[in-house]
């Protein structure tokens, strides 16, 4: 945690900044409500599920959802490993169902105590405001993630359809040289 006043880095428990001496009695709850407004609306979710179905079902769409973009790089690349990585790719994202929720609101906490220490003296309100702008979901990219997987799906499939058609069109004596 960081006093708001001076950007000194408290301990935890402490009643008065060490610094500066001033008062941290609402200081947790204004964190708190910093963190409530990073997340979203589905804060209380957050805090209180262990698991998410979300990132289990849908973890690269979803990762774009939640802002994780780094993340969402990692499992993006990890599947065109050779020989192991759709392998970890799987045990990755059964991991990230289970521990995704706290991960996520570490890093909402260390977003959130950097842009405490880039401003300091502003008021709670230009404070909610960087939050929010910082952290919240991104559906946009989100859904252009999914239209693009669904449009390579589809030209896949459709790719599939023609060579197998061309294959099937073949002469017989095309197929006893390769028989």
């Amino acid at each position: 945690m960081i006093c708001n006043n001076c950007g000194n880095n408290i301990v935890e428990g402490d009643k008065f900044c060490r610094n500066c001496g001033m008062s941290l009695k609402g200081e947790n709850n204004f964190d708190e409500e910093l963190l409530r407004v990073y997340v979203g609306k589905n804060y209380d979710k957050f805090v209180s599920r262990k698991f998410n179905v979300y990132m289990l079902m849908y973890p690269n769409a979803y990762m774009l959802y939640r802002k994780s973009y780094k993340y969402f790089i990692i499992l993006l690349v990890l599947p065109f490993v050779p020989l192991i990585g759709i392998m970890v790719y799987f045990v990755l994202t059964f991991i990230l169902a289970f521990s995704f929720n706290e991960m996520y609101l570490n890093e909402a906490r260390d977003a959130i105590n950097g842009i405490k220490q880039r401003n300091l003296g502003i008021s709670s309100d230009a404070l909610k405001e960087l939050v929010a702008n910082k952290g919240g979901t991104n559906l946009v990219a989100a859904i252009i993630y999914s239209l693009i997987v669904i449009c390579l799906s589809l030209l896949m499939l459709v790719a599939f359809y023609y060579v197998l058609w061309w294959l099937l069109r073949m002469p017989v004596s095309f197929w006893n040289v390769w028989i």
